[in-house]
């Protein structure tokens, strides 16, 4: 039992690792690494010398400006990763070359962003570089800025803005989509315990919660903001709950903990709806053992029989996700510079089981339909049975024919019966090789059979007939085989052309 969890824990720790190796690659600074000391002088109080990268949460606007003179250098371009400030302004010797956010609104998300800025020239040692920012929530410098070649920021601006906001879009997308899915999956199967509406719903709120990761010049105005933050920070709490509700219902372990986890689940909803941004933005290290606790639980009611091919897919994606939340209340504890790799990592997670459960539950319908025509099918001849009449829709057609092969009894008690099975089999052969692939072919029961053929005038029915009864003598030489028929044109209910087509056919029966 140890064995495999070590095994999981080992390969998820391995795909964690990667992630975050990943996400760090466009992060490396190089060139000239403006790493301080900087002066910081706030709008009101004493200055400061600080070292970058920043971290500060705030209970009140806040704004200051930050300076350093690099040392010579060939670079042009200054690199700014990951400013989660309200606005932010960069000033080259006092003139403002670069100009991001409103200070007053207050209302962009900036702190998950990669930013370029051309300098005029390359600095000689007396150059000063100003940043001006405003927080009205945090003041904080991600990452140390760097000068480099333009190419060099470039190249690494598109990467991450592509890792960081391109890719997390397009996952989101995908999450809201394959929610959807699920959603409709559960629908359709309305009535069955299976939990795709818990999955579908964590898997749609977790793509909302994962919305404040991605780069926005502005939410609108502040109470707008403020209000949408919110719902992020919500959302992902509201994912967990439904999440460990989800492994219950496969699991098939109802119990009481699911109302133990709602409780702190709606605990710490409520702290984020109650207490204004500043206080919320500073407990939510510590609201978020809410979320390792609910995911700790899902990984343990995992531990059952899920009932489905991508149970060990499962458990390794909840460990990866215990190590990622535990990775961002790190960050947010410590102040690190790390890369949250929880969004990545749980989004590819989400379309990948997501995508699992959707082949899975196609499988199975593509089963259930086979079952379905199996039920449908004559097993002996191939031809549909009389199941097939309750799906017949007689305006699709024109005539409707029953067929029963004269003195059967007596073949079967002069060759025996696998003879007789085989004159069926041939029999059905040459029917469908005289019907079209519209026409619809019944094995009523016995050695009767009813046909329903399209686009077809009573003359050209007894035209076939006449086709199938040649084939019939070329194959069976005993002249006391063959068939009768009676052919009635489909005008009044099914019930009433049938009885008529079965009394022209035993008309015809009488008169051999």
């Amino acid at each position: 039992m140890l064995a495999p969890f070590l095994k999981q824990l080992g390969t998820s720790l391995l795909i964690f690792l990667f992630f975050l190796f990943l996400m760090a690659i466009p992060l490396r600074e190089t060139g000239q690494i403006l790493e301080g000391p900087w002066r910081l002088q706030p709008q009101t109080g004493e200055p400061e010398t600080i070292y970058l990268p920043l971290h500060r949460n705030l209970s009140a606007p806040f704004r200051a400006s930050l300076s350093y003179i690099p040392e010579p250098s060939p670079y042009t371009t200054l690199a700014l990763v990951w400013p989660d400030v309200t606005s932010l302004q960069v000033y080259w010797n006092g003139s403002l070359i670069h100009t991001l956010g409103d200070g007053d609104r207050g209302t962009g998300n900036f702190w998950n962003c990669f930013h370029s800025v051309e300098l005029p020239r390359s600095p000689d040692g007396t150059d000063v570089i100003t940043l001006k920012v405003t927080g009205h929530y945090s003041l904080s410098i991600g990452r140390t800025p760097y000068l480099a070649d333009r190419t060099t920021v470039l190249r690494r601006k598109t990467l991450h803005n592509f890792i960081y906001n391109t890719l997390l879009m397009m996952f989101i997308g995908g999450g809201i989509t394959m929610g959807v899915l699920l959603l409709l999956i559960q629908e359709k199967q309305r009535g069955e315990r299976n939990g795709n509406l818990s999955l579908g719903l964590a898997i749609i709120l977790a793509s909302l919660y994962f919305s404040d990761y991605l780069f926005y010049e502005t939410l609108g105005p502040p109470a707008l903001y403020v209000i949408l933050k919110k719902i992020f920070y919500s959302s992902g709490f509201l994912s967990t709950l439904f999440f460990y509700l989800y492994t219950e219902h496969r699991a098939r372990r109802a119990g009481r903990l699911a109302c133990l986890l709602l409780i702190p689940t709606l605990l710490a909803i409520t702290a984020i709806g109650v207490l204004d941004l500043n206080r919320v933005r500073i407990l939510l290290p510590y609201l978020d053992i809410v979320l390792i606790v609910n995911i700790l639980a899902a990984a343990l009611r995992s531990t059952g029989k899920l009932g489905l091919p991508s149970e060990k897919f499962l458990s390794l994606v909840i460990l990866m996700l215990l190590l990622s939340v535990l990775e961002g209340m790190a960050i947010l504890m410590f102040k690190l510079s790390w890369p949250f790799v929880l969004q990545n990592i749980l989004m590819i997670a989400i379309l990948l089981y997501g995508y699992n459960l959707i082949l899975f539950y196609n499988q199975m319908s593509r089963h259930r339909d086979k079952l379905t025509q199996e039920t449908r099918i004559d097993p002996l001849t191939g031809a549909s049975n009389r199941r097939r009449l309750d799906n017949i829709d007689p305006a699709e057609y024109e005539l409707i024919s029953v067929i029963d092969l004269d003195n059967f009894k007596y073949y079967n008690d002069t060759y025996g019966h696998l003879e007789g099975d085989k004159l069926l089999k041939e029999f059905v052969r040459i029917l469908q090789e005289n019907l079209r692939k519209e026409d619809c072919l019944i094995r009523f029961g016995g050695d009767e059979f009813i046909l329903f053929i399209k686009k077809a005038s009573r003359q050209e029915g007894e035209m076939i007939m006449e086709r199938i009864g040649q084939s019939l003598r070329a194959l069976i030489p005993d002249e006391k085989i063959g068939f009768s028929y009676g052919i009635q044109e489909l005008n009044d209910t099914l019930v009433e052309d049938l009885q008529q087509a079965d009394r022209l056919m035993y008309d015809m029966k009488k008169k051999r």
